[in-house]
This record gives C-alpha cells, sequence and structure tokens, in this order.
C-alpha cells in the first residue's frame, strides 16, 4: 500500500512537471495546468488536451475518453450519504455490485487512506476520490450526484455534489493519471458543472457526460 501510494504522488509530480513544461512550449493557452487542482498533488493532475490516450502504463498528455471507462449502469443521480466516507461507500458498493474483481470495504479503506493525504475535492463542488487497487483487472470509473452536497473537505468549506470515482489496477499508475487528468479537464467548465446538476436522471447524466466527452 505503502509503495501504491509513492508510485502514485511520484508519478503525480512527473506529470504536474510535464504538463507545465508543454504549456511553456505552447505560449499557456490550451494545456496550461488549473492552479486549483495543485493541491491535489497526491495521485491527481492538471488539464490536459488532444487526442484520446493509448491504453498504456506510460503517462500521456493526450486524452482518453471517460465513457471508455465509466458505464452507464455506474451513474448515480441521487446520492444519499451525508459524510465523506458514506458516499464513498455508496459508490464503492454500486461499483463493487458490478465488478467481482472489487471489493467495496476494501476500496473504501483505500479511498480514505488517500483522503488522508488530502481531499479530492475542489472549489467547484466537484470531487474526484482515486485510487490504484491491488486485483483489480481494468481501469473503471463511476459517477455520483448528490442533491444537497456533502463535507468532502472542500478547501472553501462549501459542501461537494458532484463525484467521479476513479479505480485502476496496481500496475497503471500512468493510466491512472491519465484518466484523472481528462475528468479534470471535463470539470473545469462550468456549463457542464451545472448540466451534471440540472440533468433528470442517470439518463440525462450518462448523455451530459458522453457530449461532454466527445468536445475535445
Amino acid at each position: 500500500m505503502v509503495l501504491t501510494l509513492f508510485l502514485t504522488f511520484s508519478l503525480g509530480v512527473f506529470v504536474l512537471y510535464a504538463l507545465w513544461s508543454r504549456s511553456a512550449a505552447t505560449g499557456g493557452q490550451r494545456h496550461s495546468l488549473d492552479p486549483r487542482i495543485r493541491q491535489l498533488g497526491g495521485g491527481f493532475v492538471g488539464r490536459v488536451g488532444g487526442a484520446r490516450a493509448a491504453r498504456t502504463s506510460a503517462p500521456a498528455l493526450s486524452a482518453l475518453r471517460i465513457t471508455d471507462i465509466l458505464p452507464e449502469t455506474l451513474v448515480l443521480p441521487a446520492l444519499t450519504g451525508q459524510t465523506k466516507e458514506a458516499v464513498l461507500r455508496e459508490l464503492a458498493g454500486h461499483l463493487a455490485a458490478q465488478r467481482a474483481d472489487v471489493d467495496a470495504d476494501h476500496l473504501v479503506a483505500v479511498l480514505l487512506k488517500r483522503e488522508r493525504l488530502g481531499s479530492t475535492a475542489i472549489e467547484d463542488g466537484s470531487a474526484m476520490p482515486h485510487s490504484m487497487l491491488p486485483g483489480v483487472n481494468s481501469l473503471v470509473a463511476a459517477f455520483g450526484r448528490h442533491g444537497e452536497g456533502v463535507d468532502f473537505g472542500r478547501p472553501d468549506g462549501q459542501p461537494t455534489r458532484l463525484f467521479f470515482l476513479l479505480v485502476a489496477p496496481e500496475n497503471c499508475a500512468g493510466l491512472h493519471l491519465t484518466a484523472l487528468a481528462r475528468m479534470s479537464l471535463l470539470l473545469k467548465g462550468s456549463a457542464f458543472r451545472e448540466q451534471l446538476l440540472s440533468a433528470g436522471d442517470a439518463r440525462g447524466l450518462y448523455e451530459a457526460i458522453r457530449r461532454e466527452d466527445l468536445k475535445d
């Protein structure tokens, strides 16, 4: 576990530097790093754009499609948990119900350990809890929306309502980081976040994600 967290942090630092270097080379435009998410350092990277990433364990600056790893059946329009742990258990439970290679209790324990390194919530009302998990066969995501929001440790103290959960195999740190970068790119847009908050059901949420996912 310690090795997994160390590798995630180390690769996060590497990709952050690579993104900064690319931004400098391109005049700091499309590929510039969102300063709000620097705080998430251990395993979180900033904005990227471009073509779809190859499915490889090496860090990539071009983004894969979130809908490649997020099935509609793992889009939850009405989370009910009232604490950080309760929301994580809700997301992990739905994921484990559809994936035989995921143990919900183990996943929650790993996610909470990651959260103790620093909250994965950011100031726009969204959060991206994530981890690499031994025994998981492939990268997978889930999405949940909370009607009222919960205290997830946002820097501004406000409640968090939108949650992307990401789980990756233990040996896929690079792809894990690429997926996190893609999620941050999608959630950067305020119009997209409003669409997620106003969508009526799981189908509407998934379609909003799919449309946004196809833009870059």
